[in-house]
């Protein structure tokens, strides 16, 4: 994403939000890159609105010196202490006389829980060196996904943890739990809960289904807090791999 007025020597590169989403007083930020493709440096005014439905949430202006080549800009944003609400971010970089140059806009979720607007996405790539967690993962949140299937990490379907830290799957594929970890990691920095993909066949010989867990204490690298589906369960950071309880 590129945008430029005519004419002006500005542009706005690209905008977005740090996070999937966000729980009601966290701190977000708004990331804003910015281009001068004049060989002297330029002054301009950033105004950026924050809006609910109709209702102008709160407005705030900001003059910066741009220097010449791309820059990127961090800015606070002070959401309100109101859960279930999603908010539209309205940027306009202005000339410093005033002139409207650029507008462009994003958007966030402000949530109790990702189940009050689930967007799911996936992963399948846990190969040993596969691409970079934290840029992956980067990439989904700005999907606003915030809730991600780990598919196929495991050994096998009916015995989940691995024999060692880099194994062959069922499928003959290389995989690597140090991957998977880093993936996982990732997720939770970035408000995504990482969603173990688990199913159990009939023809495993593995009976019963997954529940909530009252202590939350059945992982491998990470405590798994089962939720609603009887065959998934969800990986945060700090405990064992999941296993069946029946």
């Amino acid at each position: 994403m590129t945008s430029q007025t005519k004419g002006s020597s500005l542009s706005l590169d690209d905008l977005w939000v740090d996070r999937a989403a966000y729980r009601p007083g966290q701190a977000a930020h708004l990331h804003i890159v910015l281009r001068n493709w004049a060989d002297t440096p330029r002054f301009a005014r950033l105004n950026v609105r924050l809006g609910w439905l109709d209702e102008l949430v709160w407005e705030q202006h900001q003059q910066i010196e741009i220097p010449p080549g791309k820059h990127d800009v961090t800015l606070p944003l002070q959401l309100p202490p109101v859960s279930f609400r999603g908010y539209g971010i309205d940027l306009t970089l202005r000339e410093d006389d005033g002139h409207s140059l650029v507008q462009e806009s994003t958007a966030l979720d402000v949530l109790d829980d990702w189940m009050q607007a689930p967007r799911y996405g996936f992963l399948v790539q846990f190969a040993p060196g596969s691409e970079d967690a934290a840029a992956v993962v980067a990439t989904l949140a700005r999907y606003h996904i915030n809730v991600v299937q780990f598919y196929d990490w495991m050994w096998r379907h009916y015995t989940l943890m691995p024999p060692s830290e880099e194994f062959i799957d069922a499928c003959g594929r290389s995989l690597s739990l140090k991957v998977v970890r880093e993936k996982v990691t990732a997720c939770g920095s970035g408000e995504l809960l990482a969603n173990a993909h688990t199913v159990r066949d009939g023809s495993s010989g593995a009976r019963g289904a997954f529940r909530r867990a009252a202590s939350r204490s059945v992982w491998f690298p990470y405590r798994a807090s089962l939720w609603a589906s009887s065959r998934k369960c969800a990986l945060r950071p700090g405990g064992r791999l999941p296993s069946v309880h029946r």
